[in-house]
């Protein structure tokens, strides 16, 4: 069953409110961000930055009448600047914004190459430090890799999605090996992420209630130092073995809070 008229409209509409926001508020941000660095604020210029990101990362879901499940927060890196490495498994185009407005981890981001040619968004995308993939090129992918683990190295922690690209039915696919890289070259501490029902936001069946209930639930993280070298070869499948079985609890559990 497809979403009715009223749910487009209202989503198209939701959307061009936000896009207006959106541009408006980028303008005003790198304007003040920049007088802010001329005069040598460059701390202050950079905290609200990212309290703007933050803002505007959250509007999406308001405006979507979504509602939003934080779980683990004291699984979150307890400071900023460490060295840490976040994988997230990948359900729509807003588990950036949401993990950035609701989680307020203050990561750089690996993103697909086209994505910095969207103008206003790409100013976001330089200022946190996203490092940007052509797809199915091996030049691109060790290019991506050695700036990013030098990144992590310098305490910027990174976030990936190592499915590689956005799952239409919400079920947890192949996390790929070589994104596991980021974490074990720089020596980085794992932090997993589940999000639950992110597909159902802009999904084609989307109906404005009952509301959908997004969770996104940061796990326990794993220390990379004891590990020896056939425990990292199995890496990969461990971290989506947990991804997997989180997301499988958080869905029977809203199945029967329903």
């Amino acid at each position: 069953m497809k979403r009715s008229l009223f749910t487009l409209i209202y989503m198209v509409l939701a959307w061009l409110l936000w896009l207006l926001i959106f541009i408006s508020c980028t303008i005003f941000t790198f304007v003040l961000r920049a007088l802010m660095r001329l005069l040598f604020l460059k701390k202050l210029s950079l905290n609200f930055t990212w309290w703007m990101a933050a803002f505007l990362s959250r509007l999406p879901v308001y405006f979507l009448l979504c509602d939003i499940d934080i779980r683990g927060r004291e699984n979150i890196p307890p400071k900023q600047g460490g060295k840490y490495c976040l994988v997230s498994n990948h359900t729509s185009y807003l588990d950036i914004t949401n993990i950035m407005g609701f989680l307020r981890i203050r990561s750089g981001f690996v993103a697909k190459n086209s994505l910095k040619f969207v103008p206003f968004l790409n100013l976001w995308m330089w200022a946190f430090n996203c490092v940007f993939l052509k797809r199915n090129t091996m030049r691109s992918a060790l290019e991506m890799m050695a700036i990013s683990v030098e990144k992590i190295k310098r305490g910027t922690p990174m976030m990936i999605f190592p499915e590689g690209h956005r799952t239409r039915d919400g079920e947890i696919h192949e996390f790929k090996h070589g994104s596991f890289k980021l974490a074990t070259k720089s020596g980085a501490t794992l932090v997993p992420i589940c999000i639950v029902n992110g597909d159902k936001i802009l999904g084609k069946r989307r109906k404005m209630f009952p509301r959908p209930k997004v969770v996104i639930s940061v796990l326990p993280h794993i220390d990379l130092s004891p590990l020896n070298r056939e425990e990292i070869l199995e890496l990969p499948n461990k971290v989506e073995n947990i991804v997997r079985d989180e997301s499988v609890r958080i869905k029977a559990e809203l199945k029967i809070a329903r």
